[in-house]
């Protein structure tokens, strides 16, 4: 007869020594160490015999035996499960000795192992965090209230026809040995397989690693048009942005010939300082402000995410062991010049599937 836990023992074990273990356990009540010492056999296999229902019930005065003690008890159980949660509100990332910790259960009582069984027969695995930033019930509200107002306010269109660009600053992080990084892992937190967007499941931010050489730009798209705008500089104040708008805006309102002047950014205090919003007046341009923490509603920002995931296959791909910090500008500049127009187009016309989703979350997070 063979084991059915064939991940353990894969021989046979004979009807007699079954019977034997059977007999040391329910008749004499010996102790699983003792009974694998007298039978030859290991405790998992002794564990094995005594779950078997062949071996229960055989009558009104035998004892029913069970397997292995547990090692948690309900109560246990479920404060696990409460500290977990609690510390999705509290804490970014959180290791299994801190759902102990926060539980109030002893490394004497339990092992962090047992805990992650636990965890995980409950449906809750270690996986990666999606980078999306933390949301705050405020948060939420504006992000509704900012959906609501898109929707009553503006035509369907407006993302395509009446926005003329996207525009933000970006940071990409220069390694000596890209492909050593583009193969480091990331980060990861305690979720169900389902709960990659729920609050507490997300990174805090985009991380690259410690360290690293920056360069440093101020990118736009616009629709139907790609990627028209890629400036380098140093550092992004108010004085420097206000000149950027004087200079480079006429000329992105040329290339996105839209039927307005209206452009989207972020609410980054070096765009939309006093200066910045008197050089924005003298064009007559006009910003659509959108709530913070609110990348899913900036399609620019998913360009941005896509051109660092592109960044780090083509490291893996061409075997990028080394490279100069002017060898990753260069790269990063041609991989921004040259990024899908097609793609862009998609992004930028998924803008009103985002702010159905936005209601439809009462300001929640999306997938995008």
């Amino acid at each position: 007869m063979s084991i059915r836990n064939s991940m353990v023992f894969t021989g046979k074990l004979s009807a007699e020594k079954r019977a034997y273990v059977a007999y040391l356990a329910r008749d004499k009540d010996f102790k699983t160490a003792d009974i694998c010492k007298k039978s030859g056999i290991s405790r998992a296999t002794v564990y094995r015999i005594k779950r078997e229902k062949q071996w229960e019930g055989k009558g009104k005065n035998i004892k029913k035996m069970g397997g292995r003690p547990r090692k948690l008890n309900g109560r246990d159980e479920r404060k696990i499960l409460r500290a977990l949660k609690s510390l999705r509100r509290t804490e970014g990332n959180y290791s299994t000795a801190q759902i102990m910790s926060t539980a109030g259960i002893s490394a004497r009582q339990v092992s962090t192992r047992t805990v992650r069984r636990y965890l995980n027969k409950n449906g809750y695995f270690s996986l990666q965090a999606r980078k999306k930033g933390l949301l705050s019930e405020a948060d939420c509200k504006k992000r509704l209230k900012f959906a609501k107002q898109m929707k009553s306010q503006y035509p369907p269109e407006v993302w395509k026809d009446h926005i003329a660009f996207y525009v933000d600053g970006v940071s990409f992080t220069y390694k000596r040995r890209p492909k050593e990084q583009a193969l480091a892992p990331r980060g990861r937190v305690w979720r169900k397989k389902s709960e990659g967007l729920a609050r507490g499941c997300t990174a805090k931010g985009s991380k690259e690693g410690t360290g690293g050489k920056l360069v440093k730009l101020i990118v736009a798209v616009s629709y139907s048009h790609g990627v028209i705008e890629v400036y380098e500089y140093e550092h992004l104040d108010g004085p420097f942005f206000a000149s950027f708008v004087k200079e480079r805006f006429p000329i992105m309102f040329g290339i996105a010939s839209k039927a307005s002047r209206m452009f989207l950014q972020d609410n980054a205090p070096s765009q939309n300082a006093a200066c910045v919003r008197g050089a924005i007046r003298r064009l007559k341009a006009k910003q659509l402000q959108f709530p913070p923490r609110s990348g899913d509603l900036n399609p620019i920002e998913n360009v941005f995410k896509s051109v660092k995931q592109l960044l780090h296959k083509q490291a893996i791909r061409d075997d990028v062991e080394y490279e100069t910090y002017d060898e990753f500008k260069i790269r990063v500049i041609d991989t921004l010049k040259h990024f899908s127009v097609t793609e862009i187009d998609n992004t930028i016309a998924s803008m009103n599937k985002r702010i159905d989703m936005v209601i439809d979350k009462k300001g929640d997070r999306t997938k995008y």
